[in-house]
């Protein structure tokens, strides 16, 4: 084996040769957008790819994969080091005007999720190629269903994927348009916020507008719950910790002249806080139930829980990113603040430590500016090869370390 100077060479070395392939394969899942938890010729594709670098897969949540790389020399009780991507597009039809657009009407990955499952494609195939140069496990999960509830990552740990393994821990990357390509973001500790589902339904006999009087308000009760809940934030939260709730969207049919007999509002909660986010649904609940008493209409309330709040382990975090600078030179890595988005990778932070970082996909192309989640969205193509690079030497870099589970 060489030394560490050699291999974090050789890795940069492969992750540039292997460039034509990232774009083409970023392409390919590109055009070729799934919804959540419908990836299955994303899974096929990618089963596919990885049967021709000789490396062994099995399927995972229905639509995802999963699977060991061993080195040459591993042993049956060598710890695993993981690595995740996941794979589901979104419901956005995408801007036509770019070189490389989704093929499917409605459908986009306008979070980066075919970034990362190129990103990872290709560090495999970078470890595959250097066997011979380290030690250990690498496992890897291609996971679906990262966009909607329950969240492929909740449906992965519950196959009991992780209980035959000792685990090392898990590294992740998100793309961040707000980074220049060839930059890494990284924050220690609470990174990312829990979210929660918030679905309120107000039910009255409703009645003529001209007749208030003779019938329940259902859409004044549901007005009144929705500003009075801005207390849970601005007046229940603890003031040092980072708390949200917004609601979308309000369902009322009826006309102008009709009080309508069922008023619905949905929202999200979001936090930093598992305790205070535990304690903010009893204050949601408790709220709309007695605002809507006071306006005689039915309540019926759901809150439906989400993901946890994403919490990068400090000692992996700190030390994959002492890894990224070794990498790629200390200049290239930002610290990141905690953001209110959120990401169901942090079901993986109960089965073992977990680091997810962000991979910079912007340039001084305005084009590579848009925000995910958008019909602009696009990446600078070098982002590629920075995220593949990344992602092989955040397993090599904790195996070779020699850290324990």
């Amino acid at each position: 084996m060489g030394d560490n100077q050699s291999l974090l060479d050789t890795v940069l070395q492969k992750a540039k040769a292997l460039w034509p392939e990232l774009l083409e394969w970023r392409r390919h899942l590109h055009e070729n957008p799934e919804l959540s938890f419908q990836e299955y010729k994303t899974q096929a594709w990618l089963r596919e790819k990885l049967g021709e670098m000789g490396i062994e897969c099995h399927p995972v949540a229905e639509t995802g994969l999963w699977g060991i790389l061993k080195s040459e020399d591993a042993g049956e009780e060598e710890p695993v080091f993981w690595l995740r991507a996941d794979m589901d597009a979104l419901p956005i039809h995408e801007n036509e005007e770019k070189p490389c657009v989704s093929h499917n009407p409605g459908v986009m990955h306008a979070c980066g999720h075919d970034v990362h499952s190129a990103c990872l494609l290709g560090a495999l195939n970078i470890l595959k190629q250097l066997r011979l140069s380290w030690h250990g496990k690498v496992g890897f999960v291609f996971q679906p269903g990262e966009e909607v509830l329950p969240g492929g990552a909740s449906l992965v740990v519950s196959s009991g994927l992780f209980t035959s393994f000792s685990n090392l821990g898990m590294a992740a990357l998100h793309v961040s348009p707000e980074l220049d390509a060839g930059y890494l973001g990284f924050a220690e500790g609470p990174f990312m916020a829990s979210s929660d589902e918030i679905y309120l339904t107000f039910e009255g006999p409703g009645g003529h507008g001209a007749l208030p009087h003779l019938s329940a308000d259902t859409l004044l009760a549901a007005a009144s719950t929705l500003v009075i809940l801005q207390q849970v934030a601005s007046r229940r939260a603890p003031t040092a910790t980072p708390t949200i709730l917004s609601f979308g969207r309000c369902t009322a049919p009826g006309a102008p002249n009709v009080i309508p007999s069922k008023v619905e509002l949905a929202g999200t909660f979001r936090t930093l806080d598992e305790a205070w986010r535990r304690e903010a649904h009893q204050h949601i609940r408790r709220i709309a139930e007695q605002t809507a008493a006071a306006h005689s209409v039915s309540l019926t309330c759901e809150i439906r829980q989400g993901y946890p709040v994403l919490v990068n382990d400090p000692e992996l975090t700190h030390h994959v990113r002492a890894a990224m600078a070794s990498l790629f030179g200390a200049e290239k890595i930002v610290e990141l603040k905690p953001r209110m988005t959120s990401e169901d990778f942090s079901f993986y932070g109960s089965q073992m430590p977990v680091c997810l970082f962000r991979l910079g996909t912007g340039g001084p192309e305005h084009q590579y500016r848009h925000s995910v989640h958008t019909p602009r969205f696009d990446i600078h193509p070098e982002a590629l090869f920075y995220g593949a690079a990344a992602l092989a030497w955040a397993a090599l870099s904790n195996l070779n370390a020699g850290r324990k589970p």
